[in-house]
């Protein structure tokens, strides 16, 4: 009889291996090197793509324009004038997804989850964050797997 309830009870813990997918869901390293172009991709088209971004960020920069010195074989020769406006990113997107694998129906299941409390025995986080300029133009991108 205890064996019985055990077997069923490892039975209503674990299910079938399964994935439950959160966030982003078509957020695959495929799709962002064939779709963000650095310098034509828009926001509107980024919009398209993912959908509404998990978070943003809106830097506004003070001082657009600095003036760094030129060094040559004697030291500093002169100074040029940078915009940061076309080097640092106006506005940020961020989008991520999150994959949960459950624990299949396997004794290693059953004492995962005696473990560790948790249905879950994989977790698979994506990340990506996308920079625009001031116009709305993607200016580099950082996608993440781990």
């Amino acid at each position: 009889m205890k064996n019985i309830l055990m077997v069923l009870f490892c039975l209503g813990l674990a299910g079938c291996a399964t994935t439950q997918t959160y966030g982003t869901k078509n957020l695959s390293p495929e799709l962002i090197k064939e779709s963000l172009i650095k310098g034509k991709t828009t926001k509107e088209e980024v919009k398209k793509l993912l959908g509404k971004p998990t978070s943003t960020m809106i830097t506004d920069y003070s001082m657009p324009k600095i003036n760094l010195p030129q060094f040559g074989k004697s030291g500093i020769v002169g100074s040029q004038e940078y915009d940061m406006s076309k080097v640092m990113p106006y506005e940020t997107w961020t989008y991520s997804k999150i994959e949960l694998h459950k624990v299949g129906v396997t004794p290693q299941g059953f004492l995962f989850y005696s473990a560790t409390g948790s249905l879950y025995d994989k977790r698979k986080t994506t990340s990506l964050s996308v920079c625009f300029d001031k116009d709305g133009i993607v200016t580099s991108y950082s996608f993440m797997e781990f």
